[in-house]
């Protein structure tokens, strides 16, 4: 129960946000919204490899803790999380060059093909933060360190995934990238915080 409801609400959060992000876009436009649904529908799987590495590393992780290798689990750490990033910057990178080839599996409209083009180019830096995020948040709650992840979770994702979207891409009119830009800033905070908070070492003392 401690463990898993933080990590379950951190999950919850991210859904209820990414529906209140869609439904800035219905104020942009019927086409936006199909865009948004048509990337999204996309870069979910060039996360993927790192959403399952990251469950995989929490597991053996949990393992190692309840031998008390943590040499074994900061090599493990360090080695996940260059996997992940590289995995994840690597397809969503292919996916941009093959953007309009993709995109037309779902739409043969010119302009949402030429709205998704900047917006792939700007997931990439989204998929790159999001694969670190997937190894550190599984590693440091793996570790017992969850309420540090709920708080970044949950913080990052409101303040950056949604009011960030809301200024960027409705007030100043930047739209569909915008929200986009925004997403990144929430993956990149989330990113940079988790890996200070690793490299803290304080869930070394969490007593699980």
């Amino acid at each position: 129960m401690v463990l898993g409801i933080p990590g379950g609400m951190c999950q919850l959060s991210f859904v209820l946000s990414q529906a209140v992000t869609t439904s800035f876009t219905v104020v942009l436009g019927e086409s936006i919204v199909n865009t948004k649904v048509y990337i999204y529908n996309i870069v979910t799987y060039t996360s993927r490899i790192s959403l399952a590495l990251g469950k995989a590393t929490g597991i053996l992780m949990g393992r190692y803790r309840g031998r008390g290798q943590l040499d074994t689990i900061k090599q493990l750490f360090r080695q996940n999380v260059l996997f992940a990033a590289v995995c994840n910057t690597s397809l969503s990178a292919l996916a941009f060059f093959f953007c309009k080839p993709l995109i037309s599996l779902f739409s043969d409209s010119a302009d949402i093909i030429a709205l998704a083009i900047p917006i792939m180019l700007v997931d990439i830096f989204v998929e790159l933060c999001r694969g670190i995020n997937h190894i550190s948040e599984s590693s440091l709650n793996a570790n017992g360190d969850v309420r540090a992840t709920f708080l970044i979770s949950v913080f990052s994702t409101w303040m950056f995934g949604v009011l960030l979207s809301y200024l960027l891409g409705i007030t100043l009119g930047m739209g569909l990238v915008g929200i986009w830009v925004a997403f990144a800033a929430d993956e990149a905070f989330r990113a940079v915080s988790y890996l200070a908070r690793w490299k803290r070492g304080l869930w070394k003392e969490k007593v699980i």
